[in-house]
């Protein structure tokens, strides 16, 4: 029974005075399902888990029936009668929201029944408070009634008394619908233009109680709904205000509805001003960005379109920096060319002077041309002439926007000063970015805490990694946390932590699926890393020949493929491809962020294949680097020093070749590699067999490596020290 319709004369109350006093009798109060409820519920319903969508679904399910399970079955029913919930490749999905499908009738009858015991004076303050919100102010409610508050008072009486509004409890004279279904029935019973005359003087009552920056959110809503009746400044003002503070409050995707408000306000007016327009896109693209909502691309284009018609340079230039900023995670399928063309476009618009969006878009445009195949000499005269204008404006904000994007020249490991010219730019944006934009100060943390790493300071590099992780959890950018979670894995590689950096590089793949972020060369990177320690590299062959045969051109898989053949003693499959990668001393590897490691590999397998020529070259080019770890931008790999190590071995230089072993071990010491500390031991082992010095040296340092590989369950490594321990006897 539902205890809101008893009262002290109804004759169930009799017997449930009598049932209360008998020892044996339990009383079960019923409540709404919670979330993981209403999941099961959809789960036993579509006959399959659900995915990130579904629990969005079933959570807003939740929150609009709360919990109600006869609601709940109702609202599923109706979202495939309507077609709003369909299936597709044997799941059920959904592209609307519960407000697009509406509300089912078998709903509908059951609250319009218990409103209908209502007097008409109480339906008629229900109806007031549905236009104000699931949650409404009694002193608001009241300066919309003709009635006055005494009137109201009375007439919210019994609709407390049969639990349909209660009183929220935080704040005195504040109620909530029971269920969001009975705001919704009463709102959708409503005639248009008696709602939209009740939005306004909604509104007009918010405004006339006190600061109206103290009611943006209702504020923009209820005008918005009423831009119609001539309220299409307020509407606009208000919405693009509250999307500004919602931005400041991190909630993105409220920010790009009030956007919407706005823009759709903005379009009854007679004379839509253009300038409004634009401006407003660009607002809605930033908040679609943040959040990375793929409509972001279309939204900024649309601004740019906006701008072009004024002939506004700036606003132009506005659009293309924030289609091309913060790239990481975008996915492959992104026509960057026309990202490219329209900052072109801009920068030949902007003046030729010095100005903050001059330097952001050469900055930009820079980021652009990082891709494969792009002119890299102009890449990095963009990239440093966006700095030194930047420096010379002396705008703090400029200069921080700059920085932001300046790794496009120093990520270049041809340099072997691109560790050292990245802390000292990631220090200074950090100090630039504390207190004014959090998400590039997660950006720089990230990237310091990688070249932490790769210096081998452990302490400093997992610091920054904890605090950006931090931020990045506050934030909620797609974007930012996907980076955080594909570092977190590149360290639980570095760690030696397997079987966690199996489960992580699945968690991270599969959240950017969901927000829609570049997977491929990430997955691809790290699975081909983890599986290198499990001695499990034969699993990525065939897919790696097919990538190398339809590209001949992709170097770096070159590479890995020829360490897939060394790595299984089929050497002579090994050396067509390192003579590839190594002709014209490694003229076909291009600059960038996979040259150090594309180099240094591909002369360590050469000393295996014995092409010795390509290895001495290999060593000549990398020996500067020695004393750093190999970053790829999606993993850490082994110290240079190893590599160099082979090398030198098989050019037999064995005095250089111990003394990069015992440089590497500890390298990897500071940095907390465990693996690639036993890998040095191992090719330690294996330089001193090979020139037949100090065996019980040899012998020790194969048994430690030995007992790590075990430790860890790298089956390739420990295959080779047993070798090298047969080898010793």
């Amino acid at each position: 029974y539902r205890d809101t319709d008893l009262d002290r004369r109804h004759p169930l109350s009799e017997a449930l005075a009598d049932l209360r006093r008998m020892p044996d009798v339990e009383r079960v109060a019923l409540t709404g399902l919670d979330t993981s409820g209403v999941t099961a519920f959809m789960e036993a319903a579509a006959g399959h888990d659900l995915d990130q969508p579904g629990m969005a679904l079933a959570q807003a399910l939740q929150q609009e029936t709360e919990g109600n399970p006869f609601f709940v079955g109702e609202v599923l029913l109706h979202l495939v009668e309507s077609g709003a919930l369909v299936q597709r490749d044997g799941r059920w999905a959904s592209d609307l929201t519960l407000d697009d499908a509406g509300l089912p009738e078998g709903v509908k009858e059951v609250i319009g029944r218990r409103l209908s015991r209502l007097p008409e004076s109480a339906n008629e303050v229900l109806t007031l408070a549905a236009v104000i919100g699931r949650d409404f102010d009694l002193a608001l409610l009241a300066a919309v009634h003709d009635g006055g508050q005494e009137e109201v008072l009375e007439a919210l009486e019994p609709a407390e008394q049969a639990g349909l509004v209660r009183p929220t409890g935080d704040r005195v004279g504040r109620y909530t619908f029971d269920h969001a279904l009975l705001r919704s029935t009463l709102y959708e019973e409503l005639s248009t233009s008696r709602r939209l005359r009740l939005h306004r003087d909604v509104g007009r009552a918010l405004e006339s109680r006190g600061d109206p920056d103290d009611h943006l959110p209702e504020l923009a809503r209820h005008f918005a709904e009423c831009a119609a009746l001539g309220e299409v400044e307020r509407a606009v003002d208000y919405g693009r205000r509250a999307a500004e503070v919602a931005i400041g409050d991190l909630a993105y995707e409220e920010a790009a509805a009030y956007y919407e408000r706005a823009l759709g306000a903005l379009e009854l007016a007679e004379r839509p001003d253009p300038n409004q327009r634009c401006d407003l896109l660009l607002g809605q693209g930033n908040a679609y960005s943040f959040s990375n909502d793929p409509r972001y691309r279309s939204t900024l284009f649309a601004a740019a379109d906006a701008a072009r018609a004024l002939g506004d340079a700036d606003r132009l230039a506005a659009a293309a920096i924030r289609l091309s900023t913060r790239i990481i995670g975008r996915r492959g399928d992104i026509d960057i060319e026309a990202e490219t063309e329209l900052l072109d476009e801009a920068l030949a618009l902007l003046p030729g002077t010095d100005s903050g969006p001059r330097a952001r878009a050469l900055a930009t445009q820079a980021v652009n041309l990082t891709r494969p195949g792009a002119d890299q000499d102009r890449r990095h005269a963009l990239s440093d002439e966006a700095l030194a204008m930047a420096r010379r404006i002396g705008d703090a904000g400029v200069l921080r926007d700059v920085l932001a994007e300046h790794w496009a020249s120093w990520f270049d490991t041809s340099r072997s000063t691109w560790l050292d010219e990245s802390l000292a730019e990631q220090d200074e944006l950090i100090d630039l970015a504390t207190g004014h934009d959090d998400s590039l100060l997660c950006q720089a943390l990230l990237i310091r805490g990688v070249v932490h790493q790769t210096r081998g300071d452990q302490i400093k590099g997992d610091r920054d990694l904890a605090s950006a992780a931090a931020l990045a959890e506050r934030l909620r950018e797609p974007a930012l946390t996907w980076w955080w979670m594909s570092e977190h894995t590149a360290l639980l590689l570095l760690r030696g932590h397997l079987a966690e950096a199996e489960e992580a590089i699945l968690a991270t793949a599969d959240y950017g699926q969901a927000h829609g972020l570049e997977n491929s060369t990430t997955f691809a990177a790290q699975f081909y890393r983890l599986r290198f320690d499990q001695g499990r590299l034969h699993e990525f062959e065939d897919a790696i020949v097919d990538r190398v045969e339809n590209d001949p051109g992709l170097i770096t898989w070159r590479t890995a493929l020829s360490a897939i053949y060394t790595e299984t003693d089929r050497p002579e499959l090994a050396r067509p491809h390192v003579e590839f990668v190594g002709a014209d001393g490694f003229s076909r590897v291009s600059t960038g962020q996979a040259w150090l490691i594309t180099v240094a590999a591909t002369g360590a397998v050469a000393a295996l294949t014995g092409q010795l020529d390509i290895a001495e070259r290999a060593y000549g080019l990398t020996l500067g680097f020695a004393g750093q770890l190999s970053w790829t931008g999606q993993t850490y790999e082994r110290p240079v020093d190893l590599h160099l190590a082979r090398m030198a071995a098989a050019l037999g230089h064995h005095d250089d070749a111990e003394r990069h072993c015992a440089e590497c071990l500890d390298l990897c010491e500071r940095a907390g590699a465990p693996a690639f500390a036993a890998d040095t031991k191992d090719v330690w082992a294996e330089v001193l067999i090979a020139c037949g010095r100090d065996r019980d040296r040899a012998r020790t340092l194969a048994n430690e490596a030995l007992t790590t590989a075990q430790a860890l369950g790298m089956a390739r490594l420990e295959q080779t020290s047993r070798r090298h321990l047969d080898t010793l006897g």
